[in-house]
């Protein structure tokens, strides 16, 4: 369940030092989805995955070196090793002979360090960014004296701060961050109408002292008017080409209620833009139809 949170300006009587540990802030972070933000340590990951692929890059060449030299060898046993690999196995690990194979087994080792990094660094691209009104009720959470009051020791408390902003990740996506509508609602609307009703008919968190929102309300309310100006725009565009007669006034209306209907798929829906195109020359084509066999309207 995604959640959202709305601070208190006046917490509730209780000991500061309750909320100001690594307990009280993974309570935080673990029982409301979209305050669980970290970071990607993006530069990190970076230097490491440099790392893994010198030492490779390194290993690489020693490994055709030794090939090189053995399929060279006067020793026949050693030739064979380019085409015979239960002999290279079976080389003495401690001989001479015994080098390619040992080789071959650190590489082994150190490929699938490297790739293991290479795909976790991959899947931390996936992440979504985190939503801008849980950073900054986090930040808010972590700052305020009277909750948080920064109890890490430095440099651990700068893990939020806004020079970390690009370097932030969301373990979960928010359902509200799907549209401009429910997105502005969220970071918007409820703020303020917390502030001034909502606070009355919720109950804070006594942990955290934070008070929660359900988001399905915001995407029960974004899907509610979606539907129906979807459901209203064709046919509202229809009338309003019956009772006009003037062509080049039909024509601007054609254009007026797809880009009203563009529109409105933009904001209350997370539809690709492919999607709203098809939608949009979807309605344009029965305007055009409606307006080449009805040219008999009603006069104004």
């Amino acid at each position: 369940m995604f959640q959202s949170m709305m601070k208190d300006e006046k917490p509730a009587n209780r000991n500061p030092a309750s909320t100001q540990s690594y307990s009280s802030l993974a309570g935080l972070l673990g029982n409301h989805d979209g305050l669980a933000i970290y970071r990607r340590f993006a530069t990190l990951n970076a230097q490491n995955l440099l790392y893994l692929q010198s030492e490779l890059i390194n290993l690489e060449d020693e490994l055709k070196r030794l090939v090189l030299a053995d399929s060279s060898s006067e020793n026949e046993q050693r030739r064979v090793f380019k085409s015979d690999i239960t002999a290279l196995k079976a080389a003495p690990a401690d001989a001479v002979e015994g080098r390619q194979w040992k080789k071959v087994l650190e590489i082994r080792e150190k490929l699938k360090e490297y790739n293991d990094a290479l795909l976790q660094h991959s899947r931390l691209y996936q992440l979504p960014d985190p939503s801008r009104h849980d950073l900054r009720i986090l930040r808010e959470w972590y700052s305020d004296p009277d909750l948080g009051a920064e109890f890490l020791p430095w440099p651990e408390g700068k893990a939020w701060n806004e020079e970390m902003t690009e370097d932030l990740v969301a373990l979960s996506e928010r359902k509200t961050d799907g549209d401009i509508f429910t997105s502005w609602v969220t970071e918007k609307v409820m703020p303020g109408y917390h502030k001034r009703i909502g606070y009355r008919f919720k109950r804070r968190d006594e942990t955290t002292q934070l008070f929660d929102y359900k988001d399905t309300k915001f995407n029960a309310a974004a899907n509610t008017i979606s539907i129906i100006l979807s459901s209203l725009i064709p046919p509202a565009s229809i009338f309003a080409l019956y009772y006009v007669h003037s062509t080049p006034v039909r024509l601007g209306l054609i254009m007026i209620f797809s880009a009203l209907l563009a529109g409105c798929l933009a904001i209350f829906t997370n539809a690709k833009r492919v999607e709203i195109f098809a939608a949009t020359v979807a309605l344009a084509s029965v305007q055009v139809v409606f307006v080449a066999t009805n040219n008999n309207g009603p006069l104004p």
